[in-house]
C-alpha cells in the first residue's frame, strides 16, 4: 500500500481550524505514530513506515467531520508520491503525476 519510507505530510485541505490548532488538540499518546511521522505543523519529521495512517486518519477525520485533511506522501521511489484527503471517515487517494513540458529549441543555452 505505501512505502516502506514515506516522509508524510499532514495538512488541512478546507476547514476552519489550522492544522496547528487540530493537531495540538489531538492525544499524543492515542496517535503516537502520528507524531513520529511529522512535527507539530504537520511537516515531515522521519521517513518510516506508517501502517497505520488511514486508520489514524479515519479516527481524526471522524472528530473533525467539517474538515477536509489532505495527507501527503512522498516515496523513496520517484514515482510513490501521492496525496489522500479524509473528510468524515471517509477517504479518497491520488497518485501524483509527473509531466516534463515539451522541448523548447530557443531555451538551449551554451554550456
Amino acid at each position: 500500500m505505501y512505502d516502506s519510507y514515506t516522509y508524510y505530510e499532514l495538512d488541512v485541505f478546507s476547514g476552519d481550524k489550522s492544522i496547528y490548532t487540530i493537531l495540538s488538540e489531538l492525544d499524543r499518546d492515542e496517535f503516537e505514530d502520528l507524531f513520529c511521522k511529522i512535527n507539530d505543523d504537520g511537516s515531515p519529521n522521519d521517513n518510516d513506515t506508517y501502517w497505520d495512517c488511514e486508520e489514524d486518519m479515519k479516527a481524526i477525520s471522524e472528530m473533525y467531520p467539517d474538515i477536509v485533511f489532505q495527507l501527503t506522501g512522498q516515496g523513496q521511489i520517484p514515482d510513490d508520491m501521492w496525496r489522500q484527503y479524509f473528510k468524515n471517515g471517509k477517504s479518497h487517494k491520488v497518485d501524483a503525476i509527473v509531466t516534463y513540458p515539451p522541448f523548447d529549441e530557443d531555451k538551449l543555452e551554451k554550456i
